[in-house]
């Protein structure tokens, strides 16, 4: 069986795995660089691609299920992390099921 990827599946891909590095990181640490008891056992999903914009989720996995968490999120043109092209935070708790969706946008577009 042949898989085929468009050139959308290929650039959102690609744009899921850059951000792959950067949830976990804000998720697991307090402010004061403590840590939070915070996993990050999913990967990063992708989907609805546009021309300058693409949906992004995952989950967080927290040892206190009454915490509320801001995870950060970045994408990068780079594995390095260093040539960040978007990011933002958003704020995920219990009622989300610790889930964050991110509607990634003003992405420069063909990339």
């Amino acid at each position: 069986m042949t898989v085929r990827f468009t050139r959308r599946q290929f650039v959102a891909t690609t744009a899921a795995l850059a951000a792959i590095t950067a949830l976990p990181t804000r998720a697991g640490r307090n402010q004061d660089g403590g840590d939070r008891g915070v996993a990050f056992l999913h990967g990063v999903a992708s989907g609805d691609p546009l021309q300058n914009r693409v949906i992004l989720w995952t989950r967080v996995t927290p040892t206190d299920l009454n915490a509320e968490l801001e995870v950060e999120w970045r994408i990068a043109r780079d594995p390095a992390m260093r040539r960040v092209v978007s990011h933002g935070e958003q704020s995920t708790d219990i009622r989300r099921d610790f889930t964050v969706k991110v509607d990634a946008d003003d992405l420069e577009p063909g990339r």
